[in-house]
């Protein structure tokens, strides 16, 4: 710690001070050498921790009584040029060399972006706070109040002019493709938590370089957010498969796009800032219209009831989905996920019904003779076979509604074939021919 002495030689701050007479000046030049020692001896970032604080309080000390003695402009160089080179290290060590991002090929640019997207938070938050901390602990007198800001904007506004316009710069740069939303909707989620400190470190117009960067990358990437949505919504509109999946399937499109839409619903107040100057319209949950089908309620009608099979299977693969987003999705917290599972399974109760009902109803509750026997059995497996057919294709992307359905399937028809075949032995014979009935089709 300095001797308290330094203290009483201070006068009103003031660059312009008078110099001493010739006699003193050998003195205030080992001042600067001494503060210059003091400021690269303190590391970057400033922490206010003892060590930390002691030394700032030798620095605000020293230069005092250098603007005292008429050499305040010696002593604010100093301080920034030693101060810029410490906290320009800091900021290579967070985030790396300098690098031009109209040089960067896409692969280093991502790289880049998740590099800035970590270290960004830690930059801002200790770094850029710190060294304004330093700025107003060793220019804390009152009449020093015009010229921290300045110091403080010479110091770090450079850098961090080229820190915060980066993600403008990646996001001019970035690929248009869907899936490059996700990362730039990171940066914009990163930059818009640190804008308050950003607005705080950078208050004033010496300073507002910094902010204007900020502010610029904001709007940069909020326009190539709302751009990629766009892509995205044309993608969909412009999917030129029309044909229907093999068994009523999941469509890979339908797959991508509620995927899709499950990981942005984890970007919502990004997205509700980006659209925040756009109307939309929040959709209502979907009627219960859509989902109606006169055709499942009649499952005797043999006209359609492939048609039938397939309405009842995309209605309900259709709410398993939405049972998926329902956890994230605003527009349809209201409708639960257990109601949406009810429904679910209720279109998937008429698909066992309507596919397999026939096999189960082609299976007699009792057999008199061996004629009746026979024909029965010829039926059955008429129907089943039929069946087979129909269903030997169908897809069931749920892992556990495909399980539920096989068990369903199965303790439909197994149980009760297993009685008849019991019965048409007894009443043809143990050495009948027989043709047993395959298992029930792979879903």
């Amino acid at each position: 710690m300095l001797p308290k002495q330094c203290d009483l030689l201070a006068l009103p701050f003031s660059l312009s001070s008078p110099r001493p007479p010739p006699p003193l000046q050998s003195a205030t030049a080992r001042l600067d050498l001494e503060l210059r020692l003091l400021l690269s001896s303190l590391p970057a970032p400033f922490s206010p921790s003892e060590s930390d604080a002691e030394a700032a309080d030798d620095i605000a000390a020293v230069a005092r009584v250098m603007v005292a003695a008429g050499y305040g402009a010696e002593c604010v160089k100093a301080f920034r040029s030693l101060r810029r080179a410490a906290f320009d290290d800091a900021l290579a060590r967070l985030l790396g060399p300098d690098a031009q991002v109209q040089k960067l090929d896409p692969g280093l640019l991502d790289l880049r972006a998740r590099s800035w997207f970590a270290a960004a938070p830690a930059a801002v938050r200790r770094l850029f706070a710190g060294e304004r901390a330093l700025c107003d602990r060793v220019f804390a007198a009152p009449d020093a109040a015009a010229i921290r800001d300045p110091i403080f904007a010479d110091v770090a506004g450079p850098a961090a002019a080229r820190l915060l316009s980066f993600p403008g710069a990646a996001a001019a740069r970035a690929r248009r493709c869907p899936e490059k939303l996700f990362s730039i909707l990171d940066l914009y989620g990163a930059l818009s938590d640190l804008w308050p400190e950003i607005d705080s470190l950078f208050p004033s117009s010496s300073s507002s370089a910094a902010a204007a960067a900020a502010g610029d990358s904001l709007l940069r990437l909020a326009e190539a957010a709302r751009s990629l949505i766009g892509d995205f919504e044309a993608a969909i509109q412009g999917e030129a498969s029309r044909s229907p999946v093999p068994g009523g399937g999941v469509h890979p499109m339908t797959g991508y796009v509620m995927n899709y839409l499950v990981l942005l619903s984890d970007y919502n107040a990004a997205l509700a800032d980006i659209y925040a100057d756009l109307p939309l319209q929040i959709p209502t949950p979907l009627p219960d219209s859509i989902f109606d089908s006169s055709s499942i309620s009649s499952p005797s009608s043999s006209s359609n009831s492939e048609d039938s099979t397939l309405s009842a299977r995309m209605a309900w693969l259709i709410l398993v989905l939405l049972c998926k987003l329902d956890k994230k999705a605003e527009c349809y917290r209201e409708e639960s996920v257990a109601r949406h599972s009810v429904k679910a399974r209720r279109y998937a109760e008429s698909y066992e019904r309507i596919g397999w009902g026939p096999v189960a109803a082609a299976i007699p509750a009792a057999t008199a003779t061996a004629a009746e026997a026979a024909e029965w059995m010829r039926l059955f497996n008429a129907a089943a076979e039929a069946a087979l057919r129909a269903q030997e294709s169908a897809v069931v992307a749920d892992e556990a509604m495909r399980a539920a359905i096989r068990a369903n399937v199965a303790g439909m028809v197994v149980p009760a074939y297993h009685a008849f075949y019991q019965r048409c032995r007894e009443v043809m014979g143990p050495r009948r021919p027989w043709r047993r009935c395959s298992s029930p089709p792979r879903m």
